[in-house]
């Protein structure tokens, strides 16, 4: 069974199950393309940078003891909140969320129900190895991006003197 781990916390632990996998969309470039008067075609912008994703999550809630309801009330203040967001069939990295809107709970049945969370997430995947600090010693210090894009790190000298030299 699929789970949804919001900031760490898994959403099945609450009695929410997944109805089916997410479809998680590529990140698009953002492009321009400029009519110029006199020339064939367009003329094509592209800056480098990628748009947000976009994507919902259909969840199903059982439970004899506890309403939809009540239950949906218990998670919302951690899905608004949310930071990150890792699928347990893929948890070896994670999205940053930008912003999460929640559906009406529809329950026809007290214990029972379903809602639709939307999640709009920075572009890209991140590894969860991404997320701690490498130090860098004096000899030589390999990084690699085990992805297959750009990658921006952050590099700190934060109380020394010297030179980064980085070759690509």
């Amino acid at each position: 069974m699929l789970d949804i781990l919001i900031d760490g916390k898994s959403l099945a632990s609450y009695g929410f199950e997944v109805i089916e996998r997410p479809s998680i969309p590529i990140a698009e470039p953002r492009v321009e393309h400029v009519t110029i008067m006199g020339r064939d075609g367009t003329l094509t912008i592209k800056d480098g940078t990628y748009e947000n994703i976009e994507f919902s999550i259909d969840l199903n809630y059982l439970h004899h003891k506890t309403s939809a309801l009540t239950a949906i009330r218990g998670i919302t203040p951690i899905l608004l909140n949310a930071s990150s967001l890792v699928l347990s069939d893929d948890s070896n990295g994670y999205y940053k969320v930008k912003s999460v809107r929640c559906g009406d709970m529809a329950n026809d049945i007290l214990t029972y129900g379903q809602c639709t969370v939307h999640l709009v997430c920075e572009p890209f995947r991140y590894w969860e190895s991404g997320k701690y600090q490498s130090n860098v010693s004096a000899q030589t210090t390999n990084m690699v991006n085990p992805g297959n894009h750009k990658a921006l790190p952050l590099l700190l000298n934060p109380n020394s003197t010297g030179t980064i030299r980085m070759t690509f």
